[in-house]
């Protein structure tokens, strides 16, 4: 191994790929279940993308950017997820795994070790929820480097360009 502080312009750094393949369990409010479904893993991906949540103490919602909840492959993917009996489970279960705001989401480490046609749909859906957008999409820098790892150990290329503003 290279130190840091002896890298230099033009090294190239590298990751190990995850080779588990465990299909996740989690347990949603009182309920245990088993992330199973690749719709499921498919919601996960759009709402890591572009959703959000509003939690005040009248209601909750799951917010994935309105440009993108009209077309009908998002919808007839995810409108399941919308049913009130799964709603506040799902709510629950984005907040607690990866974060309820735009800018301080995660991808947790877990997620890396499911199987590959599961995070397969977690980047269709991640993708699809950034393409109808009508402004160039921002990515965090903790979400490019999961997704990139993700990507990787689906054999899927996924190139990040590093623009600085001040």
């Amino acid at each position: 191994y290279t130190e840091v502080k002896e890298l230099s312009k033009g090294d190239y750094v590298g990751f190990p790929i995850n080779q588990q393949s465990r299909i996740p369990t989690t347990t949603i409010g009182d309920t245990e279940i088993k992330l199973d479904n690749p719709d499921e893993w498919y919601f996960i991906g759009c709402y890591l993308g572009n959703g959000h949540l509003i939690v005040d103490k009248n209601k909750t919602r799951i917010i994935i950017n309105n440009h993108i909840k009209n077309k009908t492959k998002i919808y007839q993917r995810t409108k399941k997820m919308e049913n009130p009996d799964n709603y506040l489970r799902w709510a629950y279960f984005l907040k607690n795994n990866f974060s309820k705001s735009i800018d301080n989401k995660i991808i947790p480490e877990w997620v890396q070790e499911a199987p590959r046609e599961f995070l397969s749909q977690l980047i269709e859906g991640y993708i699809d929820s950034q393409q109808y957008l009508e402004e160039t999409p921002v990515i965090l820098p903790n979400i490019a480097r999961d997704m990139q790892r993700i990507c990787a150990k689906c054999n899927k290329l996924f190139t990040i360009t590093y623009t600085y503003t001040q």
